[in-house]
Formats: structure tokens, C-alpha cells, sequence
């Protein structure tokens, strides 16, 4: 019997998929000529790059739509209307502000990936209200980009692809 609850949690813990942190917002919404949020991102593991699109809502990302990032040697990759994207050595934490090119804040989805090497290491998805909080999130698995389609590589610029209809797709440059 004990050989039988030995197994049988061996089995559960290589089935059950661990639950890991995700990106959390942690302020805003900022307002001036353009609209942000502050994100912290930690108990993912370690990462080195993160990527974040539109998925719907009628905002596009300001320029530049990653600011204030917490690590100095991190770097914007993707600056484009509805994909972003910015790396650095890898980490375990990270804060930046995202903003966005509207006035005032409006009901937007975000799809978010975290890359660790070539390896997709989290991606959640994000619903923020018309009030520029955060109204839901969730672990996703929607988007499954390849570190070439988000970190800038001529490939990345070629395949970053804005859904904001139903999973109609057109090119966000």
C-alpha cells in the first residue's frame, strides 16, 4: 500500500503542472498625453526577456512602451504599435511601466511571454478596464511565440501580429 501512495504521488507531481508566479500590476494608471501601469514580474523562475502584445481594445503602445525598467542593462528590443519587447541578463525579478498612446485609459488586452535562453519559460493574459486596472488575468496559452518571433530579429518584425478581431491576425508593422 505504501509502495501504491509513493507511485501514485510520484505520478501526480510529474502530471500536475507547477503553479508559478506572473506579472502583477503594481501602479498606476498613470495619465498625461499618453496613459502606463506599473508591472512586477517575479516567481516566474529566471528570465531574460519578455515580450507583451495587443490583443484587443483599440489603444496602440506609446513610444517607448517599456519605461522605467528596475535593471539598468535592460534594453527595448520590439518597440512597435502592439508588440513590445526588452531583455537583459537573466533574472529572477523585474519592475517597468508600460504605456500606452491614448489620453486616458481604455478596456485593452494583453497577452504577456517570458523567455529564458530560447526556452518559453510563463505567458498569462491580462484584461485591463476602462478605468486603466487590472479587471482580470490568467495563465494562457494563446500565444506561443518563438524568441525569433519577439526579440527583434528581422523575423520577429515580420511575424509580430496583431488579433484584435476574433483571432484575425494582420501585420502590427
Amino acid at each position: 500500500m505504501k509502495k501504491l501512495m509513493i507511485m501514485t504521488a510520484m505520478v501526480l507531481i510529474a502530471v500536475v503542472p507547477q503553479v508559478r508566479g506572473m506579472p502583477t500590476m503594481t501602479g498606476g494608471p498613470y495619465i498625461g498625453n499618453s496613459w502606463g501601469v506599473g508591472v512586477s514580474a517575479s516567481g516566474i523562475g529566471s528570465y531574460d526577456l519578455v515580450a507583451v502584445r495587443i490583443i484587443s481594445g483599440a489603444d496602440v503602445f506609446d513610444s517607448p512602451a517599456i519605461r522605467n525598467i528596475s535593471n539598468g542593462a535592460w534594453t527595448m528590443n520590439l518597440d512597435g504599435s502592439a508588440l513590445a519587447s526588452f531583455s537583459g541578463p537573466s533574472v529572477t525579478s523585474l519592475n517597468w511601466n508600460l504605456w500606452f498612446a491614448g489620453g486616458s485609459p481604455t478596456a485593452i488586452g494583453l497577452d504577456w511571454a517570458f523567455f529564458d535562453g530560447d526556452t518559453l519559460v510563463a505567458e498569462t493574459t491580462w484584461q485591463l478596464s476602462d478605468q486603466g486596472t487590472l479587471a482580470s488575468w490568467g495563465f494562457s496559452d494563446n500565444w506561443q511565440p518563438t524568441r525569433a518571433d519577439v526579440d527583434g530579429s528581422a523575423a520577429g518584425r515580420v511575424k509580430s501580429w496583431r488579433q484584435p478581431f476574433g483571432g484575425l491576425g494582420f501585420p502590427s508593422r
